[in-house]
């Protein structure tokens, strides 16, 4: 018995900073072996995750036959087995300070939640600003962390261009 599986498969292979080559490369193979995980072992529930490639790259085609593949497990009376859920989600969206684009893939097994199985990926959160985590200390002209870390502040032009592009 598996109550959450959560796979995040190689990435290289549909990835922008990768060659792009999709199911040719054979790290992106991988996926073949989460899928048929998921399909022998039918975990109550899973997560897939991956770059945003796997879900644009030859016009969605891999995200595509992923959910294609998981719509077509059954349960024993031969009805679909998942309740699934894809979306591009942007981290940064999230109050990650990351501005990344990322597929995720949840599934609920109808069977373990007979009550339904009600997943709507959850609302964005703003990012704090990087302030938010330094306190100035006014005598000092030293930056305190909280965790009693104690640096020196170096605030060149360079770094607060950095910070404002980022929020």
């Amino acid at each position: 018995d598996l109550d959450l599986y959560v796979a995040g498969f190689q990435c290289q292979s549909f990835s922008i900073a990768g060659f792009q080559r999709g199911l040719d490369d054979p790290r992106g193979q991988i996926v073949y072996h989460v899928l048929d995980f998921i399909a022998k072992n039918k975990p109550k529930s899973f997560i897939l995750e991956n770059v945003k490639g796997f879900a644009t790259l030859k016009h969605g085609k891999y995200a595509k036959q992923t959910l294609q593949f998981l719509e077509r497990i059954r349960n024993s009376d031969g009805s679909p087995a998942y309740t699934i859920h894809a979306k591009l989600v942007n981290i940064l969206e999230h109050g990650i300070p990351h501005n990344r684009k990322r597929w995720y893939c949840v599934g609920m097994l109808k069977e373990a939640y007979p009550n339904g199985t009600q997943f709507n990926f959850p609302n964005g959160i703003p990012c704090p600003a990087m302030d938010r985590f330094f306190e100035q200390s006014p005598s000092s002209g030293t930056v305190s962390t909280g965790a009693g870390v104690v640096a020196e502040q170096v605030k060149t032009e360079h770094v607060e261009k950095n910070l404002e592009r980022a929020f």
